[in-house]
């Protein structure tokens, strides 16, 4: 009688082959997706916050030189919790430029008027407005707060209606959540500016 074996995989050999291969492929795509979904996070935070830096210095950096207006008017032209207007050389030429930020729609923009003519004046139709923060969650939280000459760093902010002529320093503060579903934890981006110009205590 002759003997005949037979190569190849048993129904059992093959099941548990098919199983851990299956396994393997979950497992590699997992980690793939964990992967990627870690350097989505990581590069959104990293663009999330350059652009909330980028702001904030900008905001400093204008801010802190405001002085009166082409026309002679007071450096500030408006102080709410959500717009604030006023005049600056930020580009230190003479030129005093109306700068204006303010919360529209969940986002923070920025208009900018640059006067003509001589004497200068104001005119609207130049003005120029520019979106430099979307995805803005403040809620109830205003995106300005402004303190006074006795500010000390845990001073209460002024209240509103604010008397322009008592402000000296400016706080904003926007609150944003990072553009990943790996992280809803909103994050808060905060600074403040005093008005050098306006400095009475010294």
């Amino acid at each position: 009688m002759k003997i005949v074996f037979h190569k190849g995989f048993s129904m059992l050999e093959l099941v548990i082959t098919i199983g851990i291969f299956a396994l393997i492929s979950v497992f590699f795509l997992t980690f793939q997706s964990d992967v990627f979904s870690l350097n989505s996070l990581v590069t959104n935070t990293f663009s999330s916050q350059q652009e909330s830096q980028q702001l904030l210095v900008a905001f400093i950096n204008e801010v802190r030189p405001a002085s009166n207006s082409g026309t002679g008017a007071y450096p500030i032209a408006e102080a709410t919790s959500n717009a604030f207007t006023f005049y600056t050389d930020i580009q230190n030429v003479g030129v005093k430029q109306r700068i204006r930020y303010f919360l529209e729609n969940g986002a923070i923009k920025k208009s900018t008027l640059i006067p003509t003519g001589s004497p200068p004046t104001y005119n609207e139709e130049n003005e120029n407005t520019t979106t430099v923060m979307y995805g803005i969650q403040n809620g109830s939280n205003p995106l300005f707060k402004y303190y006074d000459n006795t500010y000390n760093g845990s001073s209460p902010p002024l209240e509103e209606p604010v008397n322009i002529p008592d402000i000296r320093f400016v706080k904003i503060t926007a609150i944003r959540p990072l553009e990943s579903s790996k992280s809803t934890t909103p994050r808060t981006y905060t600074t403040q500016v005093m008005l050098r110009n306006l400095k009475d205590n010294f």
